[in-house]
Order: structure tokens, then C-alpha cells, then sequence
């Protein structure tokens, strides 16, 4: 239950959206789904989280001063989206 709350917690500081749900990152889902987003840009990932609505993973990866949202499909992973600001 701490973890939990520490994932939470660590979520809201980052700055998950209001429909992410943070997830995991030990799970193996969660592992693929960063691995999956590291082969689309490399960098530092900041948050894992699944979206509320459609179930599609969302990974937040850092490289230098920029941030991209990589999005995937839920089930095969499948690039969706990339976004960068």
C-alpha cells in the first residue's frame, strides 16, 4: 500500500494528466511498455501511466530540455502517438 502511494504521490508531482493513471514500473507490462517507448526516443523516462479512457499506455521520456509523450496502444504496444513540447 506505501508503494502505492509513493507512485501516486510521485505522479501528481510530475504532473500526470487528470485521465492517467500512474502505473507500476516493475510490472512487466509497464517494462514493455518502456522499452517499446525508449525504441521510439531515447532519454530518461519520468512517468509510466495507463489513460483512464481508452487504456492506451502513455510514457513520458526526458531528453535534454525537451519531453515527449510516447503513446501506445493497450494489448500490442503499437506506437499511437508522439508528442513533444
Amino acid at each position: 500500500m506505501r508503494r502505492a502511494a509513493i507512485v501516486l504521490a510521485l505522479a501528481f508531482l510530475l504532473g500526470c494528466g487528470e485521465d492517467d493513471v500512474p502505473v507500476d514500473r516493475d510490472t512487466p507490462d509497464a517494462r514493455r511498455a518502456v522499452d517499446e517507448a525508449l525504441t521510439v526516443v531515447s532519454g530518461r523516462v519520468v512517468e509510466v501511466a495507463r489513460d483512464r479512457d481508452n487504456d492506451k499506455w502513455e510514457v513520458v521520456v526526458e531528453q535534454g530540455d525537451r519531453r515527449y509523450e510516447v503513446e501506445l496502444a493497450p494489448g500490442t504496444f503499437e506506437l499511437l502517438r508522439l508528442d513533444w513540447d
